[in-house]
């Protein structure tokens, strides 16, 4: 059933639950139903929202009717109702939600909201794949198997790693946001970091030498494996790929060249396929060894997305092509 919006209330709700940072729509929906002695779907349907099947799905990209009328009734604003949102639609979800139930959480958090909260929130971060910090307390989430787990020893995190981490998490955060987010976006910047390079050190993908760090077990062969998301379970490969985001936007002609140097025959092919791809723009900048921040931010500041756009177009351009194609054999084979 589709959630749509009909006649509103005359005023506000009254009293109106605090919200804590990175809790999502469906969890605030529920604790301020909570109050008033009704379920979520009560509160909705008080403000003339339709609920959906699954109150979960309230936790998705809404039409921005929905998030107005919503902001007005818990007397706020639509960037706090954006914010308390996945900023994907439910069928783009699959490559940003890490799990249908939550399995990544601050156990210090959890345990004070069970004990002060009768009907404790659920946070984003739960939630999505590229979340490596608790969205309440800012701890790390724990990293690799359960504490039980002793049957792999598992190696410190040094500073630099999860700092980069910490940064690549933002700009995958703008990336989904459709805010500025660096040169390339991150399907791409994985894409050139999986190509097979010819080493003596056991690193088989240009990860190996971005992030030297894994080649520890604990990163799932990250040195050694292509990769094109950050829908893992494994913390350690996530923090990887994240941090892969952030040094190669500190400087991609120089990651470019020492993936195009260290590259296989095969590589060297793929990574001039990927730059032919993109606009003529981005690919001469990232091509310059100059390429540097100011460059981004005052003639390139949406690159990332003007990449996309352009292999969109690409991906267009072919399909019209083979219509066309497709439709002159049907006329070719049509009795006259």
């Amino acid at each position: 059933m589709r959630t749509h919006v009909g006649e509103p209330p005359a005023k506000p709700l009254p009293v109106i639950v605090k919200t804590i940072v990175d809790e999502l729509l469906s969890s605030w929906l529920r604790r301020t139903g909570q109050i008033y002695g009704v379920s979520a779907r009560d509160v909705l349907r008080h403000f003339g929202v339709t609920p959906p099947e699954a109150l979960r799905l309230m936790d998705f990209a809404q039409p921005l009717e929905i998030k107005a009328r919503l902001a007005w009734c818990l007397r706020t604003n639509v960037t706090r109702i954006r914010r308390a949102s996945h900023p994907v639609s439910i069928k783009r979800s699959i490559g940003h939600i890490a799990i249908e139930a939550p399995f990544f959480n601050c156990l210090t958090c959890a345990r004070k909201r069970q004990t002060n909260v009768p009907c404790h929130p659920v946070s984003r971060s739960w939630y999505e794949s590229w979340r490596i910090a608790c969205g309440f307390c800012g701890r790390p989430f724990h990293l690799g198997p359960r504490p039980s787990n002793h049957a792999m020893e598992l190696p410190p995190v040094p500073d630099n790693l999860w700092q980069d981490a910490v940064a690549g998490s933002k700009i995958f955060e703008c990336y989904l946001g459709g805010e500025p987010c660096g040169w390339l976006p991150p399907r791409l910047i994985w894409a050139l970091a999986s190509i097979p390079i010819s080493s003596r050190s056991g690193a088989r993908t240009g990860f190996g030498l971005i992030i030297l760090e894994a080649c520890h077990a604990a990163y799932g062969g990250l040195h050694q494996s292509p990769a094109s998301t950050v829908r893992t379970k494994n913390a350690y490969r996530r923090l990887g790929l994240l941090a892969v985001l952030h040094r190669f936007n500190q400087n991609p002609a120089r990651w470019i060249q020492a993936f195009s140097d260290a590259a296989t025959e095969a590589g060297k092919a793929a990574i001039s396929a990927l730059l032919d791809d993109l606009p003529d723009a981005v690919g001469d900048a990232l091509h310059e060894e100059t390429a540097a921040h100011t460059t981004l931010r005052r003639g390139l500041l949406y690159a990332c997305q003007a990449a996309e756009l352009h292999q969109l177009r690409l991906k267009i351009a072919a399909n019209l092509r083979q219509i066309d194609e497709f439709c002159l054999k049907l006329t070719s084979a049509a009795p006259q």
